[in-house]
């Protein structure tokens, strides 16, 4: 068997249990060859379950034109690119993800940040406004709006009542 068929198939067995020691595989296998598109998948969400977010997002990018409709793909990414500083590369994963999953909290919440790091504060008031009317309960949330909010020069809702 050859050392790169080898590893790939550690790697692979790894990632069901040792992530540190799978990653480890994979890292000595990409040495080797470059990884297959579904190696890189399975690296980079492996990546991103250990916070190495630079290696998820620099396995994961490449092949996203592959995973476009894989929700696990597309919220590693976008979480990833936003640990990295990387807003404005956070909008297009999570934008897809909305739409394939609208009724999600966290990923409407993740992509109004993004925005709001942008300065798409409209964009970010409507994002956290659809995170807000899911959980209704997260205040965090809420001061996220009205700050989105302010910055497009409107009153913030709760504001304008008090007025």
């Amino acid at each position: 068997m050859s050392q790169s068929l080898e590893l790939a198939e550690r790697a692979l067995a790894l990632a069901e249990g040792d992530a540190a020691e799978a990653a480890s595989a994979f890292r000595r296998l990409r040495a080797l060859r470059p990884l297959a598109k579904d190696e890189s998948r399975r690296f980079g969400l492996l990546a991103a379950t250990l916070d190495d977010h630079a290696t998820c997002a620099d396995e994961l990018r490449p092949v996203l034109p592959d995973f476009a409709d894989d929700r696990s793909v597309l919220l590693a990414l976008g979480f990833a690119e936003i640990k990295l500083g990387r807003f404005e590369a956070a909008i297009d994963p999570l934008e897809r993800l909305t739409k394939l999953s609208p009724g999600h909290p966290t990923v409407n919440a993740l992509l109004g940040r993004a925005y709001g790091r942008c300065g798409r504060w409209g964009d970010a008031a409507e994002a956290l406004g659809r995170a807000i009317g899911i959980t209704l309960q997260n205040q965090e949330l809420h001061d996220l709006r009205i700050a989105a909010l302010e910055q497009l020069g409107r009153p913030a809702p709760l504001l304008a009542a008090l007025e």
